[in-house]
């Protein structure tokens, strides 16, 4: 979903309400039960398209484009 618009923002931030009597409306998730996927992956992927990107016109040392491109997500210790 893109950042504003109503489809995003139904799903991150509103619950449907379990009273058949208002029908089904959607209230605010002020007890932040919703649980959404991480994006991660994606930034990474963006991330990693970026630096090929920039490394084709102004070239990067290799060492960095490397520790780059090579990036490993690591657990967060909870």
């Amino acid at each position: 979903f893109e950042h504003g618009l109503w489809g995003a923002i139904r799903e991150s931030s509103l619950l449907k309400c379990n009273n058949p009597a208002h029908k089904y409306h959607c209230v605010p998730d002020v007890e932040d039960e919703t649980r959404l996927k991480t994006v991660l992956p994606d930034c990474i992927m963006v991330m990693n398209k970026t630096v090929s990107f920039l490394n084709e016109i102004y070239g990067i040392p290799e060492q960095l484009l490397n520790e780059v491109m090579n990036f490993e997500i690591k657990p967060i210790a909870e």
